[in-house]
């Protein structure tokens, strides 16, 4: 779901992401065991994911920073830097965090 995420995801209309979010939400259910009757924040994070609108901005960024920058010299293609991989870790941990009850 989310290849070239970055490319066709900001462009969806609303009832197509409406579609993804809702075969993202019963992926999570699937992988984590939790039924419907269960707040769909919990399940994401039971199943370790991400809700799609986060990701994207994720992937965005990343993308972003790859390409923002020219490639080191034989390289077409740039390695994406361990800090940027840190700090997708690190909004990932946050978002998770957010989204448990207190």
């Amino acid at each position: 779901m989310q290849y070239a995420s970055t490319a066709w995801y900001p462009n969806l209309r609303e009832v197509h992401r409406n579609t993804l979010n809702t075969a993202n939400h019963s992926a999570a259910r699937t992988v984590s065991g939790c039924t419907r009757d269960m707040n769909i924040t919990l399940v994401l994070n039971e199943a370790n994911l991400l809700p799609l609108d986060v990701e994207n901005e994720i992937a965005s960024a990343s993308t972003f920073q790859l390409y923002a920058r020219p490639p080191s010299s034989g390289n077409t293609m740039p390695e994406v830097p361990r800090k940027l991989t840190r700090k997708r870790t690190e909004i990932r941990r946050r978002s998770r965090l957010q989204r448990l009850p207190s």
